[in-house]
C-alpha cells in the first residue's frame, strides 16, 4: 500500500507550534571522512593471518580510490566469516568507506546483500543475546556503515524497507541495531546509534510518501519502539551533544506520530522527563542550541 505519512499529521495541535529550531536538523549524519586507509588494511591482513582471502586487496584499492570492483562484496563476505565477530572492525572500517560512493553502495544493494544478509543480522544478534556483547570498535562502524547507507533515495529504502532477509525485514535489522546502542555506555557508540536513529527519522520525513506494504497497526508498532528507546535513553544521557541528537529525533518521530503515541507518552509521564532534561540542560554553558530544541519537544507532548 501507498501511506502517506502527512495524512497521519492532519489535525494534531502540535502542528501549530514552531518547530524552526529542530527542523533546522536537517542533514543526516555521515561518516565520510577518510582514516589512514594503509593502516586499516594492514590491520585487518594481520587478523586474518593464515586465512587466504582471494583478492583482498580489492578492498583497500576501493576504499582508498572510490572504484568499483565487482567482486567486493564476496570478497567481503569471505573475510567477515573468517573473522571473529569482535574481530571485523577493520573490515567495517573498509566497508564504510566503500559505501560512500554510490556505484558501489547501489552494488551492495542490488547484487550482494551482505550487509542485511550478513553483517547487521550477525552483530545484532550477538549483540541482544544477553550473552558476551559486542566490542565496542565493531559496534561503532557498523553504526557507521548503516548511517552512510542513508546517503541517497535508494540506499536509504534499502535500510528503512520492509522487504525480508533471512526471515527478518530490513527496517527490523537496522532499528535493532541502533536501540541495542543507544544505551551503550560509551559516549561515542550512543552518538552513533543517535545518528542512525536522526537519519532514519530524516528519510521518513524527506519522503512524505513512502511504499509500506504493512498495515497502520504495524507501522503505530515501530515509531512506538523507536520513540520509547529514544525517551528511555533520554532518561539516562546528560552529554549535551547526544542529547540534542536525541531530542532532535524524538521531535521528527512524533511531529509524524498518530495521535495514540501521543497518548502513549502522556501516560509515561515523559512531559515530566523533558521538564527535567531541560533544567539539567539550562546549567550546562554549552547546551543552548540543545536547550531550544528540548523546548519545542516539550510543546509536542
Amino acid at each position: 500500500m501507498i501511506r502517506e505519512l502527512s495524512h497521519l499529521r492532519t489535525g494534531h495541535a502540535h502542528l501549530k507550534t514552531n518547530m524552526s529550531d529542530v527542523f533546522e536538523y536537517s542533514q543526516p549524519v555521515f561518516y565520510k571522512a577518510s582514516s589512514n586507509v594503509e593502516q586499516i588494511y594492514a590491520k585487518l591482513v594481520t587478523l586474518l593471518e593464515g586465512k587466504a582471502i582471494d583478492k583482498l586487496v580489492v578492498l583497500k584499492m576501493m576504499a582508498k580510490d572510490n572504484a568499483v570492483h565487482p567482486a567486493f562484496p564476496d570478497v567481503m563476505a569471505t573475510a567477515f566469516r573468517a573473522l571473529p565477530v569482535d574481530a571485523v572492525y577493520p573490515l567495517l572500517d573498509l566497508a564504510r568507506l566503500i559505501v560512500v560512493n554510490e556505484k558501489a553502495r547501489h552494488h551492495v544493494i542490488t547484487e550482494s546483500n551482505i550487509i542485511m544478509s550478513l553483517i547487521l543480522p550477525t552483530i545484532t544478534k550477538q549483540q541482544s543475546s544477553g550473552n558476551e556483547k559486542v566490542a565496542k570498535p565493531v559496534l561503532l562502524m557498523a553504526l557507521r556503515l548503516a548511517c552512510n547507507m542513508f546517503q541517497d533515495e535508494k540506499s536509504s529504502a534499502y535500510m528503512m524497507g520492509l522487504q525480508v532477509t533471512e526471515k527478518i525485514c530490513h527496517r527490523t535489522l537496522t532499528t535493532a541495531l541502533a536501540i541495542e546502542c543507544l544505551l551503550h555506555s560509551e559516549k561515542d557508540v550512543r552518538q552513533g546509534a543517535v545518528s542512525l536513529v536522526y537519519n532514519m527519522a530524516l528519510s521518513m520525513k524527506s519522503n512524505l510518501v513512502m511504499t509500506f506494504d504493512e498495515d497502520e497497526n504495524t507501522f503505530e508498532e515501530w515509531c512506538s519502539e523507536i520513540i520509547i528507546a529514544l525517551v528511555n535513553a533520554l532518561d539516562k544521557e546528560e552529554d549535551v551533544d547526544v542529547v540534542l541528537r536525541m531530542s532532535v529525533s524524538f521531535v521528527y518521530f512524533v511531529y509524524e506520530a498518530p495521535q495514540m503515541i501521543l497518548d502513549v507518552l502522556q501516560s509515561l509521564d515523559v512531559p515530566d522527563l523533558f521538564k527535567r532534561k531541560l533544567a539539567q540542560m539550562k546549567g550546562k554553558s554549552d547546551a543552548h542550541a540543545c536547550v531550544k530544541v528540548l523546548q519545542a519537544a516539550s510543546h509536542l507532548i
